[in-house]
């Protein structure tokens, strides 16, 4: 199938699959963004080397705008490798429109936690009790992380969504699973 792609970002990078059977497509940093209150801000000018280092959050611009077909949605997924990171998309999955044109962007988030960083950390350097001030310095420093201009940053693929319709209905119809919610069909 063929997409077709516009750079709008001068740093965009074209997605490429890693592998040959790969489900999905890598995307690429191009530029970043800053989170204000009301979303998305000016893009963040970073080093000469194209790296910017955050803590909690940042806005990757892949710097492509997507024509994905009628009938079909651009899904957003994170990479597996950015577990390593404790690394995730902030919103799971990232949807895509037909109808959308502007720019792809995704947001990164740290997952670290302060027991992460006191179990791994103080535990690791002798220390039982720890100052909370010094529990908050060594958490914003381990919880840094960087990521440059070309890094693949998110997978996506295209996969058909047909369009539905709905209707009222005066009952359900029962299932042996029931009303079972969260859990109910156990681990094992």
């Amino acid at each position: 199938m063929l997409v077709d792609c516009f750079q709008q970002h001068p740093k965009a990078i074209l997605p490429v699959y890693a592998t040959e059977n790969a489900a999905c497509f890598d995307l690429h940093a191009a530029a970043f963004n800053s989170i204000t209150e009301r979303g998305i801000g000016e893009e963040i000018q970073y080093s000469t080397n194209g790296l910017v280092t955050y803590q909690d959050a940042i806005v990757v611009d892949t710097g492509l705008v997507f024509m994905v077909p009628a009938g079909y949605g651009l899904f957003i997924f994170s990479r597996s490798g950015q577990i390593k990171e404790q690394v995730t998309l902030a919103n799971c999955v990232g949807v895509v429109d037909p109808d959308y044109r502007g720019t792809v962007k995704v947001v990164l988030r740290r997952n670290v936690t302060h027991s992460v960083v006191y179990d791994s950390v103080m535990a690791s350097i002798g220390y039982s009790v720890v100052t909370q001030p010094l529990a908050d310095e060594l958490s914003s420093a381990i919880n840094m992380h960087s990521v440059r201009v070309g890094d693949r940053v998110a997978q996506a693929c295209l996969l058909p969504v047909p369009r539905c319709e709905f209707r009222a209905v005066s009952s359900v119809t029962s299932t042996a699973r029931g009303t079972g919610g969260f859990g109910s069909t156990g681990v094992r």
